[in-house]
């Protein structure tokens, strides 16, 4: 593949910053502390790659429960400060990126306010102008709908069929896939289990790998991974 005239499009958490587990974690002490009991294993397996008021209406609906008023805030708060001093970069993320002869942009979930503070503290802003990160708080549908993705290809000039999108969660490979983008699976963080390789595969993303350091080699031999699943499918 020439990756020249490709567009890189990354999620985030759990993809270029290792925070989903950290999320999550909170995520699951807090809704305790308000008498909705979610496990930190339910929180990773049936809510990431959401936005944050997605996961409260989910929640909501899943367990009957309101919400108080501020609690998403309040998680918020709680999750900026810990990540100030507990948040890391994907292992390999930030040496990979730039060795890719290739545009490159992010499309998340997260606020705006949470994405630009975590590539600060991870450094990864040295990577990405400010002009090549986009927000799902900044188009109608968060994923699994194919907005954000299809709002960063626009934004950065390239077709969805020339757009690859790096996923680690179910609604993203979603997103990714109806956006008519090629979509990898990334399973190298903290916070994956088999559930979730098991899960990202049966979401239809094109290929999974786990280590950035496979990606270069990965992306030159996609178009036949991508024949051969298509192939796969029709026999």
């Amino acid at each position: 593949m020439n990756i020249k005239d490709k567009l890189l499009i990354c999620d985030f958490d759990g993809v270029l910053i290792d925070s989903e587990l950290i999320g999550c974690q909170i995520w699951s002490e807090m809704l305790g502390a308000v008498g909705a009991p979610v496990s930190v294993e339910s929180m990773l397996n049936d809510y990431t790659g959401k936005s944050g008021p997605q996961i409260c209406a989910q929640i909501e609906k899943d367990y009957g429960y309101t919400l108080p008023s501020g609690f998403l805030d309040t998680v918020n708060e709680r999750v900026e400060t810990l990540f100030e001093t507990q948040l890391r970069a994907m292992p390999g993320a930030a040496e990979t990126l730039k060795s890719l002869e290739m545009s490159r942009c992010i499309a998340s979930g997260s606020r705006p306010k949470r994405l630009f503070q975590c590539l600060r503290v991870t450094g990864l802003d040295s990577l990405f102008k400010e002009s090549e990160v986009f927000s799902s708080h900044w188009v109608k549908r968060g994923k699994p709908a194919p907005d954000i993705f299809l709002y960063a290809a626009e934004k950065m000039g390239f077709p969805p069929d020339r757009c690859i999108v790096l996923e680690d969660s179910v609604a993203g490979v979603c997103a990714g896939l109806s956006a008519g983008m090629t979509v990898l699976g990334f399973v190298g963080g903290s916070h994956c289990t088999p559930f979730r390789v098991q899960s990202l595969k049966e979401a239809g993303a094109n290929l999974l790998f786990d280590k950035f350091s496979d990606l270069p080699e990965i992306l030159n031999r996609l178009p036949d991974a991508t024949e051969s699943r298509s192939s796969a499918k029709q026999r």
